[in-house]
C-alpha cells in the first residue's frame, strides 16, 4: 500500500523512541515477573510477540536504515531472541509499503531534470518491487525496456540517527536480560554497509565490476546501466526477463534440472567470495530470476556488494579447514584471533562453538555426500547447537566482519533447501 514515510530526523527518532519505550518497558516488566512462578507461559509468549509486533510496525513504516537493520538483526540475533519474536521480525521482509507514483515522479524530476524525465515513457504506476531503501518501476527510454530504482527520500540522511536509536534499543534489551555483549562493531559495520547501499553511483560501479569479472561466465546475466540516467538516488538499468525465483523453485523439477540449478548457485558463491572477493550479500529471492530451466541466473540487485581482501578469505578457509580436521586447538586460536570467540567465555561455551563449527564443516566431508540441504536431522542439530551456544555466550559479539556474508550464505543455503537439492560438496571443498 502507498504510505507516507517520515523523512525528518525528528519524525523518525520520535517513532523509534516510542517503539523502544514500549519494548524495553515490556522487557523489564517481563524480567521482574519471571521471578514469580504463577505467571502462565502463554502470557510470556504473548508479551514477546507484542514486543516484536511493535518493532515491526515502527520499522516497516520508517523504511530505510531502520527497516534494513531490523531485517538483518532478525537473522544475526535469531539465537539471542525467542523464536516467536524472530518470526515476527522476519515479516519485515514482506511488510514493505511504497511511495505513490506522483512522489516518484517528483524524485525523478529532481534527480534527472525535466528534459530527461520527458524521455521516460510508460512508467508503471505501481512498483514491480519494493524494499527498505527504494522501489523499482518499469518504463521505456528511447524505445528500450528499462527499470528505474528510486530511493526513498531521507533514507541516506537518516542512517546514523536510525542506527544510533536501534543500538540503544538492542543494548537496553540485552542489559535487561543480563548479557554483556557489545554490538558496537556490528552497528558500525551495518552503518558502513548501508551508506554504500544508499549510494546508487557506487551500485552502478559494482554492476560494472561484476560485468568485468564475470565476463567469461554467460550463465550469469547482469543488467546494464543506462548512461545519463543514474544518480546517487536513481539507478536506471536494462530490463531483464526471467521467472521469479520464488515461483521457479516450487515447480516439480527433475533431479537433472535441480542439480544444474544447485551448481549455478554454488559456483556463484565460490566465484564471488573465493575467486573474486566481491560478493552481492543480499540473498532476497526477489534479487534473482531464472532462465532456461535453471541453466542461467539473472542477478538483479548490487546495492549490497561487499569486497573481501585475500587475507580475510584465506583466514576463513583456514578456519573451515581446522573444523573439518577437528583440530580444536588451532580452531580456537584462529577464532579468537579473528574475533569470532572471546577468550573470557566458559569452557562449555567454547566447546559449543567448536561443535557448531564442526557441524558446519561436516557438510563437506566425504562420508556425508551427496549432502542434502533439506536434511531435517542436520538442520535440527545446527539449530539446537546454535541455540545452546547463544544461551551460554556472555561476551562474544556477533562477528561483525561477516555479518553481510552470513546473510548471503544463510539465504543461499535456504534457497537450496527450498529447492530440495542434494549435492556432492566434497568436490567444492577440494577446488578451494
Amino acid at each position: 500500500m502507498a504510505k507516507k514515510i517520515p523523512t525528518s530526523i525528528f519524525g523518525r527518532a520520535t517513532s523509534l523512541l516510542g517503539s523502544a519505550t514500549k519494548i524495553v518497558g515490556r522487557e523489564i516488566a517481563g524480567a521482574v515477573s519471571d521471578k514469580f512462578k504463577d505467571r502462565p507461559e502463554f502470557q510470556k509468549a504473548q508479551m514477546r510477540v507484542k514486543q516484536a509486533q511493535d518493532l515491526v510496525e515502527s520499522l516497516s513504516h520508517l523504511k530505510g536504515a531502520a527497516m534494513k537493520v531490523g531485517q538483518l538483526l532478525s537473522l544475526e540475533m535469531s539465537d539471542l531472541l525467542p523464536p516467536d519474536v524472530v518470526e515476527v521480525l522476519r515479516t519485515l521482509h514482506d511488510n514493505a509499503t511504497f511511495l505513490p507514483s506522483h512522489e516518484i515522479v517528483k524524485i525523478l524530476r529532481r534527480e534527472l531534470g525535466p528534459e530527461k524525465l520527458k524521455n521516460i515513457e510508460n512508467l508503471s504506476p505501481e512498483p514491480i518491487a519494493s524494499a527498505s531503501i527504494g522501489q523499482v518501476h518499469r518504463a521505456r527510454i528511447d524505445g528500450k525496456e528499462v527499470v528505474l530504482k528510486v530511493q526513498y527520500p531521507g533514507v541516506a540522511e537518516s542512517i546514523d540517527t536510525d542506527i544510533a536509536m536501534l543500538k540503544k534499543l538492542i543494548h537496553s534489551i540485552l542489559a535487561v536480560r543480563g548479557r554483556a555483549i557489545s554490538f558496537d562493531a556490528v552497528f558500525a559495520e551495518l552503518a558502513e554497509g548501508l551508506k554504500i547501499e544508499t549510494d546508487y553511483v557506487q551500485e552502478a560501479a559494482a554492476i560494472q565490476k561484476y560485468q568485468s569479472v564475470f565476463t567469461d561466465y554467460p550463465q550469469y546475466i547482469i543488467p546494464r546501466t543506462v548512461e545519463g540516467y543514474c544518480t546517487k538516488k536513481v539507478l536506471t538499468l536494462s530490463y531483464e526477463d526471467g521467472e521469479k525465483l520464488n515461483s521457479w523453485i516450487k515447480r516439480p523439477w527433475g533431479e537433472a534440472v535441480k542439480d544444474r540449478f544447485a551448481g549455478r548457485v554454488l559456483d556463484l558463491l565460490l566465484h564471488e567470495f573465493f575467486t573474486f572477493g566481491v560478493v552481492q550479500t543480499d540473498p532476497n529471492y526477489g534479487n534473482f530470476l531464472v532462465r532456461d530451466d535453471g541453466d542461467k541466473l539473472v542477478l538483479l540487485d548490487f546495492g549490497a556488494v561487499r569486497e573481501y581482501p585475500q587475507k580475510f578469505r584465506d583466514d576463513l578457509r583456514a578456519l573451515l579447514a581446522c573444523a573439518i580436521d577437528c583440530d580444536r586447538e588451532k580452531l580456537g586460536g584462529l577464532a579468537v584471533e579473528l574475533g569470532f570467540l572471546d577468550l573470557r567465555e566458559s569452557d562449555k561455551t567454547k566447546t559449543l562453538f567448536f561443535t557448531l563449527m564442526e557441524l558446519i564443516a561436516s557438510m563437506f566431508k566425504e562420508e556425508n555426500q551427496p549432502f542434502s540441504f533439506a536434511s531435517e536431522v542436520y538442520l535440527k542439530n545446527i539449530r539446537e547447537t546454535s541455540l545452546e551456544f547463544a544461551n551460554q555466550v556472555q561476551f562474544t559479539s556477533p562477528a561483525h566482519q561477516i555479518i553481510f556474508l552470513n546473510r548471503k550464505l544463510g539465504g543461499m543455503y535456504h534457497l537450496l533447501k527450498d529447492a530440495n537439492c542434494k549435492v556432492d560438496l566434497s568436490r567444492y571443498w577440494k577446488s578451494l
